[in-house]
């Protein structure tokens, strides 16, 4: 087996441990907030965790897919990702925060095996990190302030 392609199952295996971190977790904090007395799941935190599953899908998605010819937009989508997850550490920090670093850190592994695979260039997926932390933070300040009108 050549370099290359243990790099690509390695990646992989490292995104789908990502995903299935954030599939979980988010699985486990929703029923653990469903079960307080008088505590709501809806919106809030409900839109985060899902918000933090579908980044973690996305992940690995990009992982899956970023070993076809075109995969280098797969590859961009990850570290988008990588981005988009670090608002959710640090707005979570005192509840699902450590559970969505360690979903990140995976993600973040696989993206750096695979940009080392196809031969990526640094400033480019740096920049797809801000883009993401800017997207995604945006995003969740939407959910706050709208469950803030709502509640």
């Amino acid at each position: 087996m050549n370099i290359r392609r243990w790099l690509y199952f390695v990646s992989l295996a490292l995104a789908l441990i990502g995903a299935l971190i954030a599939i979980l977790g988010s699985w486990l904090v929703f029923q653990n907030q469903a079960q307080i007395q008088g505590s709501r799941v809806w919106p809030l935190p409900g839109l985060i965790l899902l918000d933090w599953v579908l980044l973690g899908i996305l992940g690995f998605l990009g992982a899956l897919f970023s070993n076809k010819p075109n995969g280098s937009a797969w590859l961009k989508g990850i570290w988008f990702v990588v981005g988009a997850l670090m608002p959710l550490v640090i707005l979570g920090a005192l509840s699902i925060g450590l559970f969505v670093f360690i979903s990140l850190l995976f993600i973040l592994a696989a993206s750096v095996l695979i940009t080392i695979q196809r031969k990526g260039k640094g400033l480019v997926h740096l920049a797809l990190v801000i883009v993401g932390i800017i997207c995604n933070l945006g995003l969740s300040l939407v959910f706050i302030l709208a469950n803030g009108l709502i509640g």
